[in-house]
């Protein structure tokens, strides 16, 4: 719904209206010239000092436009422009009708509350709430997300039953300076020396500050990924770093380096941990069954990889990724005919009993890749010759992988044989001409190497 910006000034402003709407059209004429300057390389040009210069001026332009965002959360909620367009809150209307992210939208929100300077009736200026703050705001050298950081600082010191006025007049002063110097890093250590000002026996109690802001949203995106957001109390997050921490270092070993990023190592550790969660077998029972995720997919999908399968909610995934995780006591095919008639449920015929995990882990103490010493608590079970190619859930036929390597394995041309009974790995011709088998050296045994003939006949080959 387009909404007219040119509008009649009202009590409260007089200056407010067609001539703030004329201001911000200019603005945007302004932005469109820079944009066609810059496009032009007219920024190649500069020294290091006149490069620096810029960044800095850009980045202040930036931030003193809070101060209009301010204002504009304000005119929405006093002309209650949200709830004639039906949103329930203005965060909400920034969120779904501007397209703001949501934690933005909440810190503007906050903002306006409490850093926007107004007026009265009769025209008199009304101070922000936390005046020192607001100054600094408003020269630009403060980044929003600095701001609301310090904001949700002196809102909860207000939270607190034994501070008063003067104690948040004291903190405003005591943010508000570093706020325009230190980075996020180092102006968290201010804020942290603030509140044990204020709470000198002991950083502010979790069930009076941290408790209140503890949160976690996952948002399940337009594509099927997903987005985790949050903010943890410390005792949480002091549990997520104690055990994703050793699940995060980088994986180099006999397949080269780790190519992974910082990210990805540690979303790879966090879908570990759930992975060991849902093995377990004594999850909270979900529809009256045990927690699992079930995929329905068609026959001829699944043989030939094509089309996809689709989870619970409709999110498609891939054949390969299906039969890559199917194994695993957390996905479970549903392989449907033509006619959609249930062929078969994959756990009884995919998944090791708890005898044969038993057994591998005795076997191969873990993760059975070259080098790797990833634990049996972090390693899942794969079929050596695949399950769907005729391959039996059967000792023979099983060993233990990390998540890591158990999906990357076919990526960079490694391949699994068992040799008088243990796993072997075969390398890629680029890392091995020769290609000769490894084994892990939990595994080996003094004196243990490969067969000259390679494996029995009896035994599965490629993975």
């Amino acid at each position: 719904m387009a909404v007219d910006v040119h509008q009649t000034s009202s009590p409260e402003n007089p200056h407010s209206g067609d001539d703030a709407a004329a201001l911000i059209e200019r603005l945007g004429g302004v932005i469109t010239e820079l944009i066609d300057r810059v496009e032009s390389d007219q920024l190649l040009g500069l020294s290091d000092d006149g490069l620096v210069a810029v960044l800095h001026e850009v980045e202040r332009c930036r931030n003193r436009l809070s101060v209009v965002d301010q204002h504009l959360v304000h005119a929405v909620e006093a002309s209650q422009l949200n709830h004639r367009l039906e949103y329930r809150t203005v965060g909400k209307m920034l969120y779904s009708c501007v397209r703001i992210p949501w934690a933005q939208a909440q810190a503007r929100v906050r903002a306006s509350q409490d850093l926007r300077a107004g007026h009265t009736m009769t025209g008199q200026r009304v101070a922000p709430k936390y005046p020192r703050l607001a100054a600094a705001v408003a020269t630009g050298a403060v980044a929003p997300a600095q701001a609301d950081r310090a904001i949700t600082c002196l809102r909860q010191i207000e939270q607190l039953p034994w501070t008063g006025p003067a104690d948040v007049a004291q903190a405003d002063a005591a943010l508000a300076g570093p706020a325009t110097v230190f980075d996020p890093t180092e102006y968290e250590t201010v804020i942290r020396r603030v509140l044990a000002h204020v709470h000198p026996d002991g950083a502010l109690a979790d069930d009076q500050v941290h408790e209140s802001t503890r949160r976690v949203a996952l948002v399940r995106n337009r594509d099927g990924s997903w987005r985790l957001e949050g903010h943890l109390t410390p005792v949480l997050g002091q549990k997520m770093a104690t055990v994703l921490g050793p699940l995060t270092k980088p994986q180099d070993g006999a397949d080269g380096p780790d190519v992974r990023t910082t990210g990805q190592r540690t979303h790879d550790a966090l879908e570990a941990v759930f992975d060991r969660l849902l093995r377990r077998g004594d999850n909270p029972d979900s529809g009256g069954t045990p927690m699992t995720i079930l995929v329905t997919i068609d026959y001829h999908s699944l043989i030939h990889d094509t089309g996809a399968g689709q989870l619970a909610d409709g999110t498609p995934i891939a054949p390969r990724t299906l039969l890559r995780r199917a194994a695993q006591a957390d996905i479970i095919p549903v392989v449907l005919d033509a006619g959609g008639a249930v062929l078969d449920v994959g756990r009884s015929r995919r998944i090791a009993t708890l005898d044969q995990t038993r057994a591998l882990i005795a076997r191969d103490k873990g993760c059975s890749f070259p080098s790797c010493d990833r634990s049996p608590d972090w390693c899942e079970r794969h079929h050596i010759l695949g399950w769907l190619h005729g391959g039996h859930t059967t000792l023979s036929n099983l060993t233990l992988l990390c998540l890591y390597h158990h999906h990357t394995f076919e990526q960079t041309g490694w391949h699994c044989q068992m040799i008088n009974g243990l796993p072997w790995w075969i390398p890629p011709k680029w890392i091995d001409p020769e290609q000769k088998p490894l084994i892990n050296h939990r595994i080996k045994r003094p004196g243990l190497g490969p067969p000259d003939d390679g494996p029995p006949d009896d035994e599965p080959g490629v993975a």
